[in-house]
């Protein structure tokens, strides 16, 4: 990439002319200066990478120049979210179209209440101001008009998957990204390639996997149109880094190990750092792999909080995570000889939880003690996985935060 004259990286800045253009200049990136005769004074922009390969993918900086000159936008770091996206709300159009009317409204905003998934929000939509009122069946075309979400046609099954009782819902702090590798290939084409979309939560990261080929957007007709009538089952792999920010998330002391909670299967594997895990699927299935990163508490003793088992976003589910040690005992060398019973904890871990239903955390040993709240709650403790379960109770007030203490 060449760009204009007088540009220098300082300080972790790209500068050209003395204006501050991209912000937060990885050390990888090299500077070289343009020369030679016939060429426009300038500059190449290139990178380094720790091992060969034919595609790279490199995080240069961060936008800063056109922000400022423009100002007609922001970086969404920069924007303040509204508040109703932490809740679950209704669109109307898939359950009406454009016959909208109140009696429907109400019908349907009743429906999803007493189902257990209430709306915190309505959006009535009848349509453009203008729309066809021809419908030409397609038979190539993969989606066809359909009202499944109308009052009666809901499904709880997968609706409480993402919704909570007091009509929250477990929100990821970014928009979905697909993984480096989906990058340059084409999961919906290539007969070969499975789609996976990462993002995080406040203690860990998800990476979502999807067998999406057979069909795909036609740029000529303008529509989604089945390729492959028969396409067949895929097998791919997932690891820790596909997050592509989890070492932020994990923090300075992470060794890179990760606990993988798999949603469909229920699996709990604890994946050592730089190993792959596979995943097959047949084709319009998906699994949701949550990676949580592994803290040492001990020689002996490691901890990962995983979140809500049977949510979508089971790992959305953790807003803090605190581990304070009791180093007297550490000292002593007094709570790793002694039996489970006579075992004096460790150290607590401390959790905020949003959210109710089963709860999970992974420890390499059988904890001592949970409680919710500062109530004891029974547990129950999978010696072959490490996988700690218990019931977190409905809260009465919304958006409520329990504390989940667990001593190891």
């Amino acid at each position: 990439m060449t760009v204009t004259p007088k540009i220098s990286v300082n300080d972790g800045n790209l500068v050209v002319h003395g204006k501050t253009i991209l912000s937060g200049v990885h050390d990888n990136i090299v500077l070289t200066p343009g020369s030679g005769v016939g060429l426009v004074a300038g500059a190449f922009i290139g990178a380094t990478a720790s091992h060969s390969k034919s595609l790279h993918v490199f995080p240069v900086g961060v936008l800063e120049a056109v922000e400022k000159h423009l100002q007609t936008f922001q970086h969404r770091e920069k924007k303040k979210l509204p508040s109703f996206i932490d809740w679950f709300g209704w669109c109307t159009w898939d359950a009406f179209y454009t016959d909208v009317t109140a009696e429907g409204v109400e019908e349907g905003l009743k429906s999803l209440s007493e189902g257990g998934t209430p709306p915190r929000f309505l959006i009535i939509d009848d349509g453009w101001q203008q729309i066809g009122s021809e419908v030409k069946e397609d038979p190539n075309c993969v989606v066809q008009e359909g009202a499944h979400d109308k009052p009666g046609n809901h499904n709880f099954e997968l609706l409480k998957k993402l919704v909570l009782p007091d009509g929250s819902i477990l929100r990821a702090k970014l928009p979905g990204r697909p993984t480096v590798d989906c990058l340059f290939v084409d999961p919906a084409r290539d007969g070969t390639s499975l789609l996976k979309i990462w993002n995080v939560n406040k203690c860990s990261g998800v990476v979502g996997v999807f067998n999406c080929q057979g069909a795909g957007w036609c740029k000529v007709a303008k529509k989604t149109r089945i390729h492959d009538a028969s396409p067949g089952t895929l097998t791919g792999s997932v690891q820790a880094t596909d997050v592509d920010t989890i070492s932020q998330i994990a923090g300075p002391d992470w060794t890179g190990d990760a606990i993988v909670y798999a949603h469909r299967s229920r699996e709990v594997v604890r994946l050592p750092k730089g190993v792959s895990l596979p995943v097959t699927l047949k084709v319009l299935e998906y699994e949701l792999f949550h990676f949580c990163p592994v803290k040492n508490v001990t020689e002996t003793i490691s901890f990962a909080s995983i979140g809500l088992l049977d949510m979508f976003n089971s790992t959305g589910a953790v807003e803090q995570l605190e581990i304070q040690k009791n180093q007297e005992c550490l000292d002593s060398n007094s709570g790793s000889e002694a039996s489970s019973g006579d075992r004096i904890p460790v150290a607590t871990v401390t959790l905020k939880v949003r959210g109710c239903g089963r709860f999970g955390v992974y420890c390499s040993q059988r904890p001592l003690k949970c409680t919710v709240d500062n109530t004891e709650s029974e547990f129950n403790y999978d010696d072959a996985t490490g996988l700690v379960t218990l019931t977190i109770p409905e809260p009465v007030g919304e958006m409520y935060k329990w504390s989940i203490e667990i001593q190891v």
